[in-house]
C-alpha cells in the first residue's frame, strides 16, 4: 500500500474508500471484491459534506488504513493489484499534478492532467475560461502536449478535440505564462510574480466538456526545496487531496504558493491557516491574529464547525480591496497601505459570504432565469450588516463605528442617482448591458439598511432574547438540507416567525419604489436619529450616465456644466469630485467622495485636444437623517 499518503494531518480520512471504487470501476461491476474491499471499507469515515452555494463540496485526504494485523498477510498478496488499480484515475475523475516553474521573471505554473478516456476514442477539453475577468484565458496557455500515442486537435479558441485508443488512460500537459505586466491590471486576475502565484481555479484548470455538474478531481502538487509556501483550496499540503464538487466550487477555488507567510490555528480542533503576500504596512502577526478572531469568532455564531479545514488567502494588489468566498476559505486582495480598521472590515465581510450566499442562496423558484442581481440586495447588503453586526459583538470595532457606517449608508443612499430603482429596473439593466458599480453598490446600502431594520425588529418583539442571527441560523440549515438554496417564499416565513414582515418590506422597498426608513432606536437607546443638513449635489448632468456611456449625457440647459462650457455629446477624459453616492470604502479618495466645498471637475476631449472644466455643483441644502449619540 505504498501509494497511501498523510494528507490533512489533523483530518481522519476516508480510509479505503478510493481503492474500493477503483476496484469497482476496473473490474467493470458494482460488487465488492470479497474480503478486501469490505474490509477496507470497514475502516471508511465519510467526511461531512460542506455546502458551497447552493452545491455540495466534500475533500478527502487519503492516509495509511489501520487495519487488524490479521490483514497483513492479506495485503501482501494484494498489494499489487491495488496499486495498480489506485494509480489510474476512475472513470469520470481527473488528477491533476501542479508544478509551479521558475522563469527569469515570473512564476508559470506546469500542469499534468491524467483520465480515462471515452470509449467512442475521442475526448473534448476545454482550456481554462476564466470567470474573474481575464478574456480568453487559453492565450495564457503554452506547450499543451499529448503523451501516450493521444492526439490533440485544435476545434476554435481553447476548446480541442483528443484522439485516443478506446477506454485508455489520457495524459496531457500545457504550462501557464501569465503576465499580469502584459494584460493590464484586473482586479481578480492571476496574482503572478517572480516569487509567487495565486490563481482562481478557473484560470488554471483544463476541464473535459463531457463532465457537468459534480465531479471528482485529484489535485497533487510538485513543490521543489525551496520554492516556498504552498496553499490550496483543496487541502493542507501537497496532496494529493481528492475532491468532489461541482465546476462553480472548482472555479471558485484557489491556489497559491512562494513566497507567502504562513500560520496555523484551529477552530473546533479544525485547521484554519493564513497565508499572506506582500509589503503590508500592517505587522503579519496582525493580520493572523484577525483572522484566527473573525473567522472562529462568526464560526462560532453560526455554529458551523464541521468544515474539514479553513484557508485564507491575503494578497497584495494595488489600489484595491476586495475578496471571494472560495471552497473551504475566501481570498482577499488588499493594496499594501491598508489600515487595520479596513482589514477587519474586509476579512468579516468575506467570512460572512462563507453563509450567504456560499452555503445558503436566496432565489427565487418562479424566476428561475434571472441574474443574481434580484437577490444580491441580500447576499450583498446584509453580507454587509452582518459583518458589523459580528464585529461589534466581537470587540473589534464600536458602537460608534457602527453608527458611523450607518450615517454613511443614509447618507450615500441619499445622493444615490438610482436609490429608489425596483428590482425589475436592476435586472433590466443587467440584460441591457447598462449594470454599472453604481447599481451594484446600491445593494450594500439598501441591504445594510434592511438588515439594521429587521435585527431592531426581532430585538424588539424578542424582548432582547433574539436577534438576526437567530432566523438566519435557521436559513443555514434548512438550505443545507435542501442543496444550498433558499426559496424567498420561505425565507420570508422563517423571518415572520420573529415578527419581521421580510416579503412586505422587499415588496415596498424593492418593487413599489417606498424609501427605507430606520426606526429613531435601531442603534440602541444610546443613539438617537436626527438629521444633518447637506447640499444637494446638483452638477447639471447625468453623471451616472456619463461614466456609462463616456460622454456627458443628461446635460440640463443653463445649469453648473452647461455655463462653464460643457456640451452634450463630449467625450469625457476623467471626472473628479463627482460621485457623492459612492464613498471613500469604494474607491481612491480623489473620486469616490465629493465635497461640496470644492469644485467638480469634468477634463473632456475635443477637436483633438483636451479641456478642463471646472464649476460647483452645490445645490439648496437638505435634511438627511443621521443618527447622533443620545448624550448630544
Amino acid at each position: 500500500m505504498g501509494q497511501w499518503q498523510g494528507l490533512v494531518k489533523s483530518q481522519r480520512s476516508l480510509r479505503g474508500h478510493l481503492a474500493e471504487v477503483s476496484i469497482q470501476f476496473k473490474l467493470g461491476t458494482p460488487r465488492r471484491l470479497g474480503c478486501i474491499a469490505t474490509n477496507l471499507a470497514a475502516e471508511t469515515r465519510v467526511i461531512p459534506r460542506v455546502h458551497f452555494w447552493g452545491r455540495s463540496a466534500e475533500t478527502v485526504s487519503r492516509r495509511p488504513p489501520t487495519l487488524p494485523r490479521a490483514m497483513n498477510n492479506l495485503l501482501l498478496i494484494a498489494g499489487f493489484f491495488l496499486s495498480a488499480v489506485v494509480a489510474v484515475p476512475a472513470t469520470g475523475q481527473v488528477r491533476y499534478t501542479v508544478e509551479p516553474v521558475q522563469t527569469n521573471s515570473l512564476i508559470h505554473l506546469r500542469v499534468e492532467m491524467a483520465f480515462s478516456a471515452e470509449a467512442n476514442s475521442e475526448t473534448r477539453l476545454a482550456l481554462p475560461e476564466d470567470r474573474f475577468g481575464v478574456g480568453e484565458m487559453h492565450r495564457w496557455i503554452r506547450n499543451l502536449e499529448a503523451e501516450g500515442g493521444a492526439d490533440l486537435t485544435r476545434i476554435e479558441g481553447g476548446r480541442y478535440r483528443v484522439r485516443h485508443r478506446p477506454n485508455n488512460e489520457v495524459r496531457l500537459s500545457y504550462e501557464i505564462a501569465y503576465d499580469p505586466g502584459e494584460a493590464g491590471f484586473l482586479a481578480f486576475g492571476p496574482s503572478v510574480g517572480p516569487d509567487h502565484f495565486h490563481f482562481f481555479g478557473s484560470q488554471w484548470m483544463a476541464r473535459l466538456e463531457s463532465q457537468q455538474g459534480r465531479r471528482e478531481v485529484e489535485v497533487q502538487f510538485r513543490m521543489k526545496d525551496g520554492s516556498g509556501a504552498l496553499g490550496s483550496s483543496f487541502g493542507i499540503g501537497p496532496g494529493p487531496h481528492l475532491v468532489r464538487a461541482s465546476d462553480y466550487d472548482f472555479d471558485y477555488s484557489v491556489i497559491a504558493g512562494g513566497r507567502y507567510r504562513t500560520a496555523q490555528g484551529r477552530c473546533h480542533g479544525r485547521p484554519v491557516e493564513t497565508m499572506i503576500q506582500g509589503d503590508f504596512e500592517i505587522p503579519d502577526s496582525t493580520v493572523f491574529s484577525l483572522v484566527r478572531k473573525i473567522v472562529c469568532g462568526q464560526r462560532e455564531l453560526f455554529e458551523d464547525f464541521d468544515r474539514p479545514f479553513f484557508t485564507v488567502f491575503v494578497t497584495e494588489r494595488d489600489r484595491l480591496q476586495a475578496g471571494a468566498p472560495v471552497l473551504h476559505g475566501f481570498t482577499a486582495f488588499m493594496d499594501a497601505a491598508t489600515d487595520e480598521a479596513e482589514l477587519r472590515r474586509l476579512l468579516a465581510h468575506e467570512m460572512i459570504h462563507t453563509w450567504f450566499p456560499r452555503t445558503a442562496r436566496l432565489v427565487e423558484p418562479e424566476r428561475p432565469d434571472a441574474p443574481e442581481t434580484r437577490t444580491r440586495w441580500f447576499h450583498e447588503g446584509f453580507t454587509e450588516y452582518l459583518s458589523r453586526m459580528t464585529l461589534v459583538g466581537q470587540g473589534l470595532e464600536t458602537r460608534a463605528w457602527m453608527a458611523e457606517r450607518t450615517n454613511e449608508d443614509l447618507e450615500r443612499l441619499a445622493y444615490h442617482p438610482h436609490a429608489t430603482a425596483t428590482l425589475d429596473e436592476l435586472e433590466e439593466a443587467v440584460r441591457e448591458g447598462r449594470y454599472t458599480n453604481s447599481h451594484h453598490r446600491l445593494h450594500y446600502r439598501r441591504g445594510a439598511l434592511l438588515g439594521l431594520c429587521w435585527d431592531q425588529q426581532i430585538r424588539d418583539w424578542s424582548g432582547g432574547k433574539h436577534t438576526l442571527l437567530d432566523p438566519l441560523r435557521e436559513v443555514v440549515r434548512e438550505a443545507r438540507a435542501s442543496g444550498g438554496v433558499i426559496g424567498l417564499d420561505r425565507f420570508g416565513q422563517i423571518l415572520s416567525q420573529y415578527g419581521v414582515d421580510a416579503l412586505g418590506d422587499v415588496r415596498r422597498h424593492l418593487e413599489e419604489r417606498v424609501p427605507i426608513t430606520v426606526d429613531a432606536e435601531a442603534l440602541g437607546a444610546d443613539y438617537h436619529l436626527g438629521s444633518r443638513r447637506l447640499p444637494s449635489f446638483e452638477p447639471g448632468f447625468d453623471v451616472a450616465a456619463t461614466l456609462w456611456n463616456g460622454a456627458v449625457t443628461g446635460l440640463q440647459e443653463n445649469g453648473p456644466a452647461a455655463r462653464a462650457g460643457l456640451r452634450e455629446g463630449m467625450k469625457i477624459v476623467n471626472l473628479e469630485n463627482a460621485t457623492p453616492w459612492i464613498g471613500t470604502d469604494i474607491v481612491s479618495p480623489r473620486i469616490g467622495r465629493w465635497d461640496p466645498d470644492e469644485v467638480t471637475v469634468v477634463v473632456v476631449e475635443a477637436d483633438g485636444r483636451r479641456h478642463r472644466f471646472a464649476f460647483s455643483a452645490r445645490g439648496p441644502v437638505r435634511e438627511i437623517p443621521m443618527f447622533r449619540p443620545s448624550s448630544e
